[in-house]
């Protein structure tokens, strides 16, 4: 059988022992001898010569650091699980976007709605990555519309997210964020479309 903690009952600590303990320990940060004496209904010298003889302070140091112990993993497991969530629903954007990225020709998904959409993406991974937004790329936009050098950061936003999907999956993203870029760059000088950019 494995060596008991500090808050069991300890070997030949008797029940009523114990149970005062268990009263002690239980009063949390704001426990005395007196409270715990008051619960009980015993005399201070009794429960006094149980809380020497039985270590009370050590032991409750033990199971205070247990419980904060428990608390912190409980708020590491609620993290992680916010973590995901979150994760999870900025990789469905994406899919939603590249999707949209796809259907800008021929359908009626307007060009300026996938820009705003890029750009929202953009805010929520890089406020999900601990970039500060006072600093993000995001910051250039303008208006409604995205401006071209955001598409890099785009472009690389989505490598990111997408880590897990094969070289040919994050090709295929790379030139629809390149086409894109492409349709949104200015003409260049006599009407020309911009030469490789």
């Amino acid at each position: 059988m494995g060596q008991k903690q500090p808050w069991h009952q300890q070997p030949h600590e008797s029940a009523k022992a114990y149970e005062a303990f268990t009263v002690y320990r239980e009063l949390g940060s704001s426990r005395s001898i007196k409270k715990a004496c008051r619960k009980l209904g015993k005399n201070t010298t009794t429960v006094g010569r149980w809380s020497s003889t039985w270590r009370w302070g050590e032991r409750v140091k033990a199971w205070d650091a247990h419980l904060a112990e428990k608390q912190f993993s409980r708020e590491e497991d609620v993290h992680q699980e916010i973590h995901n969530t979150i994760l999870a629903a900025i990789r469905r954007h994406a899919g939603l976007i590249l999707e949209a990225l796809g259907d800008i020709e021929g359908k009626d998904i307007p060009p300026e709605q996938v820009d705003r959409q890029i750009s929202n993406l953009v805010r929520a991974w890089q406020t999900f990555k601990g970039v500060p937004l006072a600093t993000a790329t995001v910051s250039v936009i303008q208006g409604e519309n995205i401006q071209v050098n955001n598409f890099d950061t785009a472009a690389r936003l989505f490598l990111d997210i997408l880590e897990d999907e094969p070289p040919a999956v994050k090709q295929r993203i790379l030139g629809k964020l390149a086409a894109r870029k492409q349709a949104r760059l200015p003409p260049a000088p006599g009407g020309a479309p911009p030469a490789g950019r």
